[in-house]
């Protein structure tokens, strides 16, 4: 009885993430390419990538804290 249940959250499950990787690979492909356009070296690039590493490295253990308070 459920499984017809089951079946379409993993459809629905699959088709979000084959859209949320084809959008993370477009971003991480073409941004860098665009701030190349804008003028900015390749160390610059690497800079924002590395700062922006930083900030998802301190705030994700921050989110699973809140995770685990509030529940989902």
């Amino acid at each position: 009885m459920g499984k017809p249940h089951l079946k379409r959250n993993v459809k629905v499950l699959l088709a979000f993430a084959t859209l949320r990787g084809i959008g993370i690979g477009t971003y991480r492909t073409l941004f860098p390419l665009y701030l190349v356009h804008l003028g900015y070296g390749m160390s610059d690039i690497g800079g924002i990538a590395t700062i922006a590493s930083l900030l998802v490295i301190l705030t994700l253990p921050l989110v699973g804290i809140l995770l685990d308070v509030i529940g989902r």
